[in-house]
């Protein structure tokens, strides 16, 4: 009798402690905090029969780590098949491209290479601006699958050790994901869209100087150097950098080879600062730009913003803006540029 009591206690004590961590597991799972949401997620793979051509596109999914959710891209089923039929849809665009920047053959191994090529074609071939924005649209899908890899590798990592570098990781998965939001700065949507710079002055007067000829004083990241201008133009109109001994943390810049993931990469930056999505024509999303706006966009809507550009000056009858930017270099005004027509399925952010 007192064995079969032991053994009733233990049952429910078993089942009482079960239950919090059941909950908990399900409150990870269906909470929903990222820019991607399941059904945003779904609406990329069901209306884009483009994109589903090269392959079937899939939604991964997500990871648990720490009682909270993970999410992954939206990717395709196979790259190799993707890529494929893509080289063979794009041929003579591809071998323009690989001719005039001096590229080979597109492969895994050197698609940032041919996304910086295309956003250069598409500044200087406006006539051609829908084809480039359809293998923009491609590339953007394509390199989810190595995001993905990355992600899933550093949430194994993070699984397997019991030191106080689970903190880095932490911060290095939250960066890497499509839910990542650290907004250690305001984000308020009534805000102005400058991010409150105490200087906009300076930074216009940086945006200006730099556009064209890189500060030398900064590494220049020949692969992609828009948001490394973006955050000096940030930091020269008075907003101090937030620094950590962590890459993932914070938004600095020490040397050329020390400085935060926030600082180069668009999507990072977006998240870090705060981002408004708007999903609408250029002409509309225009008329929310002032003078030191910041801008992002994104080739597919998969939650990852692609490219970043400032606004120095808006023209006298409010119909254009002037856009400084980097990779490609320049100071144009808007009707010039690619910025004006990003494709049927892309983006526009406004940073805050």
């Amino acid at each position: 009798m007192y064995n079969m009591k032991i053994k009733i206690f233990i049952t429910v004590m078993t089942i009482t402690l079960l239950i919090p961590i059941v909950e908990t597991r399900a409150k990870a799972i269906s909470s929903v905090t990222s820019y991607q949401t399941i059904s945003e997620m779904n609406l990329i793979i069901n209306n884009n029969e483009e994109l589903n051509q090269y392959d079937h596109l899939i939604a991964p999914e997500s990871l648990s780590f720490e009682n909270q959710e993970v999410p992954l891209y939206v990717t395709f089923k196979s790259q190799q098949k993707a890529l494929l039929k893509f080289n063979n849809t794009f041929s003579d665009e591809l071998k323009k491209i690989s001719e005039k920047y001096g590229l080979y053959e597109l492969t895994k191994n050197n698609y940032i290479n041919y996304q910086s090529a295309i956003n250069a074609m598409i500044d200087n071939d406006l006539t051609n601006v829908d084809r480039y924005n359809q293998m923009l649209e491609f590339i953007d899908i394509f390199e989810n699958r190595y995001k993905n890899d990355e992600i899933i590798s550093q949430v194994r990592l993070a699984r397997s050790i019991r030191t106080r570098n689970k903190e880095y990781l932490k911060e290095k998965i939250n960066s890497l994901t499509p839910s990542y939001n650290k907004n250690t700065r305001k984000t308020k949507l009534e805000r102005k869209s400058n991010l409150g710079m105490p200087n906009l002055t300076g930074a216009i007067n940086y945006a200006k100087k730099y556009a064209e000829k890189p500060n030398t004083l900064y590494r220049y990241f020949t692969n992609g150097d828009c948001t490394n201008f973006i955050s000096q133009i940030l930091n020269n109109g008075g907003v101090a950098q937030v620094t950590s001994n962590s890459k993932y943390s914070g938004w600095w810049y020490r040397t050329g080879s020390n400085y935060s993931h926030s600082w180069t990469v668009a999507d990072t930056f977006s998240k870090y600062m705060g981002r408004v999505k708007y999903n609408v024509s250029w002409n509309t999303f225009r008329s929310k730009l002032v003078k030191g706006s910041f801008i992002g966009k994104d080739n597919t809507g998969d939650g990852d913003v692609n490219h970043m550009a400032f606004i120095t000056a808006i023209s006298s009858d409010k119909k254009q803006v002037q856009i400084a930017q980097h990779t490609t270099n320049y100071i144009k005004w808007s009707n010039s540029t690619g910025w004006t027509n990003i494709g049927s399925k892309g983006i526009y952010y406004l940073v805050r």
